[in-house]
């Protein structure tokens, strides 16, 4: 694995970890690791409004985390790819003291 990151490599990986310091954010993309689901979804999981639903799903789009497919009159939301599933598993399992073995 590449260790030495450039000041943009660091920049971006910082941007994806504020993304998911967000609670709401971070509700819709758990929800989103069991499948792909529509705002009314992602809005009940969050208790956000819709329109802030839209928002945080903007935010998600625009730091490549998520993408989206137009399905008829829907729009469904899943996870951009299986880094993204690796990243949300890793911080449960570190939180819920998984096989986490101190150095």
């Amino acid at each position: 694995m590449k260790q030495n990151l450039n000041n943009e490599e660091l920049a971006r990986l910082s941007d994806i970890y504020k993304q998911l310091s967000n609670p709401v954010r971070l509700k819709m993309l758990i929800r989103l690791q069991a499948g792909s689901a529509c705002v009314s979804e992602l809005c009940e999981v969050s208790g956000a409004s819709q329109s802030a639903t839209s928002q945080h799903l903007k935010k998600l789009r625009d730091h490549r985390l998520i993408k989206q497919k137009r399905q008829a009159q829907q729009i469904y939301y899943s996870l951009l790819d299986n880094h993204i599933e690796k990243l949300l598993e890793n911080g449960i399992e570190h939180i819920q003291g998984g096989d986490c073995h101190e150095n």
